[in-house]
């Protein structure tokens, strides 16, 4: 979080006078203080910033979470005033774009008053973690809200538009009241001392707090809010609290409620329940969040009926103070009375000696007996009643092995829970959960809860009697200390309900033990990553465990980091049903990911996900089966300590079938390899493998790390670096085994194939440079091939490429191969996104790519939203099924109506193509009328360009207009949006060890810095085409054409056919180039397209520093990296005690690409000592890129590069933002860099000024003293940046015993050596009347001179303003006026100044003294006669002496008389020496 307080505007203290304010800032038990300003109402300028860098906050805290800014006015001997405050939510501004609030006016009020009590300008923004910060330029940027930002307006030739008012009016808005009704608690903890808190827009309001001991209670208290829009908070939060006497008061419960959805429909009555966690159980619920997710709140801890509405007032209506008043009457929510029962069958996975099972609704609750566990499971008990069943039918499958799985079965007597009335809601909002919860005993524990579930009170039955429910079982959560445990436990039993208790209870319903197959279709996993996981090997092998009833199944192990099992797993479970034709109850299954053990051959379970499946597969009325169709979903998996951390997602599907039905052809596993063409069928297969052609473009290797010491090399570089790219194989042999992977190969050779290593374009580089904290290899590759594949046209399954980089095995000519390669670490990149266009239904080859683009969209989009990860397993509803089946039959009858068609069609009549009206016929409709005109139909030919689409609103205000240099949110390279989409084609992509795909454009990571993670990068660029290219063909085409010597601009654009085969999102310009490897190596070795010398210019704007240290700000500078030899360090030119440092710097050195291809910018803290700086944060930028985009390159020749806010990271602190850099980057090449200008780097002028006021004389001062004034002016500068000789306060001589308000003075204020650029510059001039035992004040006015000072500082001219006469205005008299109305202060006369604005250099020629000193000229200064004899000094002692002629002649003969003395003092002395 930080900030930064600009001023404070018409500060208003309880005796409305100039007090000595500073500001308060506290925001989640942070807290900064400003610097104390001096007299001060009108106008407080601080300019203060702070920023804290770490603000520790869970999710829901951080929703209620603000940041309060506090106005005070200090008293020496007393508590100090609270003039006012305000408030930002965190989460509000988190929301807005680059999560800030930029120069805001903030109203400022107190609790007990709604009258605006002044205004303060600030900036806040608020980061989550990993989120950029917004540039310094963004959070200086003023927001226009209608409001008076720099105190006047831009006319600068008068100095009234300097005047600041005296008052200034609060943002405009409407008057609202927020009306909160609480009107009772009940069903609280015993010995409850409640009252409730509302908070919101910086006002809290409380109930009473009388009630003591007690479990519900009566409020009808309506708490009233009075606010004006716009406020800058969304949530009104609630609290309930428990009073305590000599201990901090204790929370019970909070919640939210949204402003704006309460402002647009009101609340109606309505109860609130409380759902928390038991100290017992979970007694540091933050220790448990911070490893993951929060846990779900589980223990009901009361509820609250409350509603509230917001009041809208009439502009002209008097908004009243905060306040509780009393509620009016309500109609209460309709409730019924409800009878809730249930019968417990069977608990499992419950780990203890003894087990019971409660229901709750609220604070009711009723309980089971204890029970012992089964000594026998349930598959004991029926193995020997079943044996002969499974030894006819067991066909010697894997049925899966059983888990040690407690179970505890309950008899009817001892499962029966006795109905439980309770009094209900109607609405469901209002209920609070159904709560099921399991307890057992254990040698440790006694009566401990282990798991619970919460349903709603309508996903339970109504009680019929006479007809038992079907039993069923309910998924548990287990608590979070024993989210090891393997399997969660499952209730089996029935809840209903009735709507009384007088009943005679039927017996339950009696079930039988059968025997199922619970099929799990396991496909893939992905994104695996858990604690203590290594990345500095290659990946581990993982496993898949089905468990479900006791019995459970596991897939072989298969390397990662994307493990691909493709296993249907059988587990042969038993499960309870009335019959055969009835689904039975079926346990949750629970799926783990497993990590096959390397050293001590155990496994160890990373993550779990519980899943429901509860669909049976049955026969329809004609018998037939159900067809059934695969749909996996990818389902998060979450483990750690407390079952909260996500660590990977898996790819799976669910069966349920009777074990006797397993061998029916039709209940076969469904097959899930993707098939081939020939051997595809739509209603048996899940996905098609398609014939494709990869084309693969590698530029090079970037930055490999050493190679680890070995006995075989004398050097740990890498000399010999091997690159292999191969697909994820889908195919299967002839036994259903995958087939290995076809490999494409690329080895690294100095000169390109068949070139001469003595042509420099020819030769490929090699070189070392310094990266990821080491010197690391880089090489250039420019190759190019390509690889037929078999691709799945589903993109759920994700295919990939995988970029392994090895360096190659070490040979002698006699021993031969002494080492294996060294891996040095891989890359996974997806392809579902590069997928040939004509694979997507519906699109067809003959139709043209313009006219379908839309639909191709439109099924990318489609298809990403199928490979997107749920929390957790979706079964398919009955309604679903339903439509899906209606559906299937109309496919069906259409295929079949195809196939008849086809038989037995008949030659149609051809049309003519116009009719006899000349009427086309695509414009007439089937009955022969005509169509009207519709111009977006494809099948017009209108020749229009059908893929033309509006552009953004911010470029449609710059057509016609020149364009200028646009900032950009992030990265450069990253950026996919107006104003830069880059291309980049070749990009650095990290290599990476035992890591799954990455998000190549990902802005909250920087991979370099991310020390012992990442082994160096590769450049590449890759597509998929339809069908497989034969490489012989290819090769001669590909020869011809290159022989051609065709000029890039004339090579023919791309058919519809081609573009249609092709990738998608690929770009033209990239396919030009990039798949032919003379292109390839002319595009990058060419003289024309790389220049042997590249000037290289760095402009280096501001950064924001997140980072604090001792004395609470950094002392940031700069430096940089440039290629291999380019070392720059600009510490002599550090920027003191800042967090938001302004550098305005150009660097230009001359570089060679692709070797002297990488910026490294860094910021560091100086250390004062000298003995080490601190690194804040580093940014590394890629030139290569940059120089070979067409789109940047454009940029570049018009100089509109757009300015980049790069994040800040440090390999101390991988993944947490410290900052951001504002800078950008120009390239040209050298030879022509004289006749290109850089670009103007803007830095507001860096000049001195000095300041100049002429106080001429006054007019029309009001008297103070009886009838007259002793008159004397005071001055006072405040500006942060003044550093001048004289005072910042200086006062005029007095003008004794002004009667008629006349005052003359001739006195100069001077203030020299003002430094640009200032935030603010505030010269207030007072009105005293003099006294001996102390002036009094009269009145004032504060004039705003910074944009005058910012006008002489850009332009280099004088500005002389005036003379003009300013009047002053008197302090508020402080007895506040007639209620309601607006006090217009009192004009106390007028003062005639000129003021002088010039440069240090122009003033240094043209000096002046302060007040009538020497040099006293431009203008001189007479001093005045005025107001200034003895006469009128000896008036103000109560001596009305009119001298007339003689005080002419009284300083005459005074001089005279003193003279005689002398001379007669002399005489005596001397003949008291007997000199006379």
């Amino acid at each position: 979080v930080g900030f930064t307080i600009y001023d404070g505007r018409s500060l208003q203290t309880q005796d409305q006078q100039p007090c000595d304010p500073f500001v308060v800032v506290e925001c989640c038990g942070q807290q900064y203080q400003s610097v104390t300003l001096e007299e001060r109402a009108t106008l407080a300028p601080w300019n203060e910033q702070y920023i804290w860098p770490a603000v520790d906050l869970h999710p829901k805290e951080f929703e209620s979470a603000y940041i309060e800014f506090k106005v005070y006015a200090r008293n020496w001997f007393t508590r100090n005033y609270l003039i006012g405050k305000a408030s930002l939510q965190l989460s509000f501004i988190n929301k807005r774009r680059h999560h800030l609030y930029a120069r805001r006016w903030l109203p400022l009020r107190t609790e007990e008053s709604t009258e605006t009590t002044g205004m303060l300008m600030v900036t806040v923004f608020c980061l989550k973690p990993g989120e950029l910060a917004p540039s310094a330029t963004e959070q200086d940027t003023a927001v226009d809200d209608g409001t008076e930002q720099d105190g006047g307006g831009d006319d600068i030739e008068t100095l009234n538009t300097a005047v600041l008012k005296t008052t200034m009016e609060a943002l405009p808005g409407k008057p609202h009241n927020v009306l909160i009704n609480i009107h009772r608690v009940e069903e609280l903890p015993s010995s409850t001392n409640p009252y409730v808190t509302v908070d919101f827009a910086g006002k809290q309001l409380k109930t009473n707090v009388t009630a003591t001991n007690v479990q519900q209670y009566t409020f009808n208290e309506c708490l009233r809010i009075p606010v004006v829009t716009p406020v800058y908070e969304d949530t009104i939060l609630v609290k309930l609290w428990h009073s305590n006497w000599f201990s901090p008061d204790e929370l019970l419960a909070q919640g939210f409620i949204s402003f704006s959805e309460l402002r647009n429909n009101s609340l109606p009555p309505r109860w609130f329940n409380f759902y928390g966690w038991d100290p017992n159980e979970i007694p540091d619920v933050t220790a448990v969040s911070s490893k993951g997710r929060e846990p779900e709140a589980n223990f009901f801890k009361g509820r609250m009926l409350m509603s509230g509405r917001v009041e809208r007032l009439e502009p002209d209506e008097e908004l009243p103070g905060p306040q509780s008043i009393m509620a009016m009457a309500i109609v209460e929510p309709n409730c019924t009375q409800v009878a809730l029962m249930g019968d417990v069958y069977m608990v499992t996975g419950a780990d203890g000696r003894n087990c019971k099972v409660e229901l709750c609704y609220g604070s009711a609750k009723q309980e089971t007996a204890l029970v012992k566990y089964d000594s026998e499971t349930l598959n004991d008990k029926v193995a020997e009643q079943l044996s002969k069943v499974v030894e006819e039918e067991d066909d010697g499958g894997n049925p899966g092995f059983e888990e040690v799985v407690n179970t505890f079965t309950f008899s009817q007597a001892e499962g029966r829970l006795n109905p439980m009335l309770v009094l209900t809601p109607d609405e469901q909002a209002s209920q609070p959960f159904v709560m099921i919860n399991v307890y057992t005993d254990s040698l440790l524990s006694k009566g401990r809860r282990i798991a619970y579930c919460k349903q709603r009170l309508s996903d339970f039955s109504e009680y019929d009697n006479g007809n038992p429910a079907r039993p069923r079982f309910f998924e548990m959560q287990v608590m979070p200390d024993l989210a090891r445990s393997k399997s969660p436990p499952s209730v089996l039993m029935v809840v209903e309900r009735h709507f009384t208790d007088d009943m005679i209870r039927h017996n339950r319903k009696q079930i039988k033990p059968m025997i199922y197959i619970v099929r799990a279709y396991c496909i893939m996993a992905r994104g695996i990553v858990y604690e203590g996981m290594r990345e500095d090997k290659e990946a581990d092998f993982f496993g898949l465990r089905i468990s479900c009833a006791g019995m459970a199944s596991m897939t072989e192990v298969k390397r990662g980091p994307r493990p691909l099992w493709m296993q249907a797993l059988n587990l042969r479970v038993i499960l309870c049903s009335e019959s055969i034709k009835e689904p039975p109850t079926v346990e949750p299954i629970t799926v783990t990911l497993v990590q096959a053990g390397s050293v001590s051959y155990t496994n160890y379970d990373l993550g779990k996900a519980v899943a429901v499946y509860t669909h049976m597969r049955q026969k329809d009325s004609l018998g037939k089966w159900e067809r059934y169709d695969l749909k996996p979903q990818w389902v998060k998996l979450f483990g750690g300590n407390y079952g909260n951390q996500a660590v990977g997602e898996t790819l799976v599907a669910f069966e349920l079938l009777l074990w006797k039905n397993r061998d029916v052809p039709a209940l076969l596993p469904r097959e899930m390899w993707p098939q081939p063409e020939r051997l595809f069928k739509k209603n048996e297969h899940f996905a098609q493998l398609r014939k494709a052609t990869l084309h693969f473009s590698i530029n090079g290797l970037r930055d490999l790390m050493p190679l680890p010491s070995s006995t075989y090399m004398s050097s740990n570089a890498v000399t010999r670096p091997v690159v292999t790219v191969e697909v994820q194989n889908f195919e299967t042999d002839e036994e259903g085994r995958s087939v290995k992977n076809k490999v494409l190969t690329f080895h690294y050779k100095p000169v390109v194939r068949g070139g001469d290593a003595r042509v420099k374009a020819e030769s490929l580089k090699s070189w070392s440079c310094a990266a990821l904290g080491t010197q690391c290899m880089n090489f250039e590759f420019l190759q190019v091939g390509k690889l037929n594949v078999m691709i799945p046209d589903r993109m759920i399954l994700q295919p990939f490429i995988r970029i392994r980089v090895e360096q190659e095995a070490t040979r002698y000519p006699l021993v031969g191969q002494v080492s294996d390669p060294t891996f040095i670490g891989e890359s996974l990149q997806s392809l579902d996104h590069l997928l040939p266009c004509c694979w997507f239904d519906g699109v067809d080859l003959e139709k043209p790519f313009a006219e379908q683009k839309r639909l191709i969209e439109a099924s990318v989009r489609e298809a990403k939203m199928l490979a997107k990860p749920r929390d957790k397993f979706m079964e398919m509803t009955e309604l679903e099924r339903q439509a899906e089946s209606k559906q299937r039959k109309e496919e069906l009858g259409e295929e079949e109506a195809a196939v008849v068609s086809h038989l037995f069609r008949k030659d149609e009549e051809r049309k003519e193509a116009v009719n006899s009206t000349a009427v086309p016929r695509e414009l007439i409709d089937n009955a022969g009328n005509k169509r009207p005109l519709r111009l977006s139909r494809s099948e017009l030919n209108m020749q229009k360009e059908v893929s033309f689409e509006a552009p953004p609103g911010e470029i449609v205000k710059e057509i016609g207009a020149e364009h200028s240099r646009k900032p950009v949110d992030g990265k450069l390279e990253n950026s996919t949006a107006y104003p830069f989409v880059h291309d980049f084609w070749y990009k650095n992509v990290p290599l990476l060890r035992n890591h799954d795909i990455i998000n190549k454009d990902d802005e909250n990571i920087d991979w370099n810095y991310q020390p012992g993670k990442v082994f160096g990068y590769v450049k590449c660029a890759y597509k998929l085409v339809d069908g497989w290219e034969d490489a012989a063909e290819q090769a001669r085409e590909d020869e011809m054409a290159s022989n051609q010597d065709q000029p890039d601009d004339d090579e023919p654009e791309e058919t519809d056919l081609q573009k249609l085969k092709r990738s998608y999102e690929l770009d033209g310009n990239l396919n030009r180039f990039a798949f032919d490897e003379k292109k390839l190596q002319q595009k990058y070795k060419g003289i024309e397209s790389c220049p042997s010398r590249i000037r290289i210019r760095i402009y280096l704007v501001k950064a924001v520093v997140i980072y604090g240290k001792g004395s609470g700000f950094a002392d940031p500078f700069l430096e940089f990296q440039l290629g291999r030899n380019i070392h720059v360090s600009m510490r002599n030119m550090c920027q003191y005690e800042t967090n938001a440092p302004e550098f305005y710097r150009v660097e230009e050195r001359d570089v060679e690409l692709p070797e002297d291809g990488r910026l490294e910018v860094r910021v560091l803290d100086m250390d004062s000592l000298g003995l080490r700086d601190t690194l804040i944060g580093s940014t590394t930028i890629d030139l290569e890129d940059r120089w070979h985009s067409p789109t940047w390159g454009v940029k570049n020749f018009k100089g509109i590069v757009p300015v980049e806010n790069r994040s800040l990271f440090t390999s101390e602190y991988p993944g947490k933002n410290r900052g951001s850099l504002e800078m950008w980057v120009e390239m040209i090449e050298s030879t022509k860099a004289s006749d290109v200008k850089p670009s103007v780097l803007a830095r507001p002028p860096d000049a001195e000024l000095e300041l100049r006021f002429v106080i001429w004389g006054t007019s029309g001062v009001r008297t103070v003293s009886g009838d007259y004034t002793n008159v004397k002016i005071g001055g006072t500068l405040t500006c942060k940046e003044y550093h001048g000789e004289h005072p910042a306060v200086q006062t005029t001589d007095v003008h004794f015993n002004c009667n008629d308000g006349n005052a003359v003075f001739n006195w100069r204020f001077v203030y020299p050596r003002i430094k640009m650029p200032t935030k603010s510059c505030i010269v207030k001039i007072d009105l005293y009347h003099y006294e001996l035992l102390g002036d009094t004040f009269i009145g004032s006015m504060d004039l705003d001179l910074k944009k005058y000072c910012e006008k002489v500082a850009t332009e280099n001219d004088a500005l002389i303003i005036g003379p003009e006469d300013l009047k002053f205005v008197a302090p508020d008299p402080g007895d506040g006026g007639e209620e309601g109305k607006e006090i217009e202060q009192e004009e106390v006369g007028s003062v005639r100044m000129t003021m002088y604005v010039m440069t240090s250099i122009e003033a240094s020629g043209r000096r002046a003294g302060i007040g009538r000193e020497e040099p006293n000229e431009d203008p001189q200064l007479i001093a005045p006669m005025e107001g200034r004899d003895w006469g009128t000094y000896l008036a103000t002692w109560g001596f009305s002496l009119d001298f007339s002629l003689w005080k002419k002649l009284i300083p005459i003969m005074c001089a005279v008389l003193l003279s005689m003395i002398i001379f007669f003092a002399g005489i005596v002395a001397m003949k008291q020496l007997g000199l006379i």
